[in-house]
Parts: structure tokens; sequence; C-alpha cells
């Protein structure tokens, strides 16, 4: 995730006593703790997602297409090719 939102032209960043990725972009911030289907942001939004991010051998697994539709980009699958693509425009 952290190559992806940066890319877009965010940040991510880390609070390990409550195991929360932040991440701020445009303006606009999300937080996702580990464990927690409930995302918020720094405006005091509160959005459900399908999964709970988790850690797995130390690196933390975040639901890519929430974090990147937050933001207003788009996801597209192509089952073809078994590709993933990523577009924002900043």
């Amino acid at each position: 995730v952290r190559a992806v939102v940066e890319a877009m032209g965010g940040t991510v960043g880390w609070i390990g006593s409550s195991e929360t990725v932040v991440m701020n972009m445009d303006g606009k911030s999300l937080n996702l703790q580990i464990g927690s289907k409930t995302a918020w942001s720094g405006a005091g939004g509160q959005y459900s997602m399908d999964v709970a991010p988790i850690l797995v051998n130390d690196r933390t697994m975040l639901p890519i297409r929430f974090i990147v539709e937050y933001f207003d980009g788009t996801v597209s699958w192509a089952d073809a090719t078994q590709t993933v693509t990523i577009q924002y425009a900043s």
C-alpha cells in the first residue's frame, strides 16, 4: 500500500501503540487499525470495509481497493491477463 499511496502523491505513517496506519493525500486522511473492519477519516467519518487489516510476517496487509477508491482513484481487474490496474488523476 505504501508504494501505491506514495505514487498517488500521498503519505503513509504507522502508530505502533494502537497498530494504526495513517494515510494522507490531497487534504484527506484515512486511518485503518489492525483487526478492525472500520476505517475513519480525519474529518470524523467512519467507513465499513469488507476485510480488516492484518499483520503477516511483520508486514501490514491492507485492502487496496478500499484505500484507492477512498482517495478517488479507480481499481480494475483484467481476468484474461490476471492484472490489476490502479488509476489516479491528481
